[in-house]
């Protein structure tokens, strides 16, 4: 080995000893501690608690709280760790050291929400839902507190795919929570198409643009952007986890990332995003989630749920 080329593998190494750290910092895995957060529980206008006085405030060692609202303390302190493990990310998040939750009859703008979280990253639970607390799976708690995990990227400011945000949330509730398998998930969606309703709902809720080189998609072509039943998209990322293992974990990580970073991430970064990460992109997925609710290959399918778009789409008929 010649002089030059032993000062360079040495000046490499170097470099690599240099850049550990800062991988290290930076990694997105859990570390050995994970917050377990302090959670108030804030009367405001409920009907069920009634009897509590408004604004009262609520926590485990609170001697008058009602047994199922501890209960439902109990049960965040327990799952909160375990989602901030599974979606770990470096920077520490508001709902670490506290989460307030707040009791309301109902929500005026949609009397039939049961539960949402705030911009000031606040949980919100309607008497739709306090109605039998105690038989309650606490399914739609694990999606809430997702979402306060990923309070970062569901800000304004840059561009989101609101859907993912909240396949993911159905995602840690199906799979991680209610031990969906993914035979469960391709039931679902199954019956959803089987009955015909999925494809009215899909239409109605997303289609907004009515012309000939822009028709309106259906639940085949773009079902996976269907934020309303996220529960059919948490079934692909089932099978792109399956696959390639850790993927939910490092689509979170991105989603933080490029609020970090400061650029959008919708619809066409997060496609390339995941060709990098499984070799196919995000209209390929969808296709190979449906060929399996179909039980048919994706080559089959392959017709019915690319976009037909324009006179591309003409040309290639």
């Amino acid at each position: 080995m010649s002089a030059t080329s032993g000062f360079l593998l040495k000046a490499l190494i170097i470099m690599m000893l240099l850049q550990l750290p800062l991988y290290a910092s930076d990694s997105g895995h859990a570390p050995d501690t994970i917050p377990v957060p302090n959670i108030q529980i804030w009367n405001i206008d409920s009907h069920i608690y009634k009897k509590l006085p408004k604004g009262a405030i609520y926590d485990r060692t609170s001697p008058q709280i009602p047994r199922d609202l501890l209960d439902l303390i109990e049960f965040i302190r327990e799952w909160y760790p375990r989602l901030r493990e599974q979606l770990w990310t470096d920077e520490t998040l508001k709902t670490d050291a506290k989460i307030d939750i707040f009791l309301r009859h109902k929500d005026e703008n949609d009397p039939e929400a049961l539960a949402h979280t705030t911009s000031t990253d606040s949980l919100i639970i309607y008497d739709g839902y306090l109605k039998g607390l105690k038989h309650k799976s606490g399914g739609l708690i694990i999606h809430e507190l997702t979402h306060l995990l990923q309070s970062r990227y569901r800000q304004e400011g840059f561009r989101r795919p609101i859907w993912i945000s909240e396949a993911l949330a159905d995602y840690q509730r199906f799979t991680s929570f209610e031990a969906f398998t993914f035979e469960m998930y391709l039931k679902r969606t199954s019956e959803a198409i089987k009955h015909k309703n999925i494809e009215k709902h899909f239409i109605d809720k997303t289609c907004v643009v009515y012309d000939e080189d822009n028709p309106c998609p259906t639940f085949w072509e773009e079902g996976y952007s269907y934020s309303y039943q996220p529960i059919h998209t948490a079934g692909m990322l089932v099978m792109i986890e399956h696959r390639f293992p850790g993927t939910v974990k490092k689509i979170h990580r991105r989603m933080h990332d490029s609020v970090k970073d400061s650029f959008d991430f919708f619809n066409k970064e997060f496609s390339d995003y995941l060709y990098s990460e499984t070799g196919k992109g995000l209209q390929q997925n969808w296709c190979e989630y449906l060929a399996y609710v179909d039980n048919k290959t994706e080559e089959e399918v392959l017709q019915d749920c690319l976009p037909k778009v324009g006179w591309l789409w003409r040309w290639l008929q």
